[in-house]
C-alpha cells in the first residue's frame, strides 16, 4: 500500500498515506519498507528530512538484505555528527531485541 500512495499507483499520490503504511510495514520488520521509509527521510519527502531517521531505517533495511539500503545508510550517516551517529547507532540497537519475528 505504501509503493501504491508514494507512486499514485491506483490511488491519487499521497506521502502522509505512503508515510503511513511504509510505517506499520516497516515496524512488522519487512525490509523493502524499511529502504523506502528512510529514502522518504533522506529526501524529506512526505516528512521532515532527517538524516538520523533516514539512517536508522537504511540500517533496518540493509540487516534485512536491502543492498541499496547499506549504500544509502553510508550516504545518510555522512550527514551526521559523530554524537548524532552514536544516537542513531544505540537507538537502532534498542529496536531490533523489541522487533524480533
Amino acid at each position: 500500500m505504501g509503493v501504491m500512495y508514494h507512486e499514485g499507483d491506483s490511488v491519487p499520490r499521497d506521502d502522509a498515506q505512503a508515510d503511513n503504511w511504509y510505517q506499520l510495514a516497516a515496524e512488522q520488520g519487512l525490509a523493502p519498507a524499511q529502504g523506502n521509509l528512510g529514502f522518504m527521510y533522506a529526501t524529506g519527502q512526505g516528512v521532515p528530512l532527517d538524516y538520523g531517521r533516514a539512517l536508522f531505517w537504511f540500517t533496518l533495511a540493509a540487516a534485512g538484505g536491502d543492498a541499496t539500503a547499506a549504500d544509502n545508510s553510508r550516504l545518510a550517516a555522512a550527514q551526521l555528527t559523530p554524537p548524532e551517529l552514536a544516537a542513531v547507532q544505540k537507538m537502532t540497537r534498542a529496536w531490533r531485541p523489541r522487533h524480533r519475528r
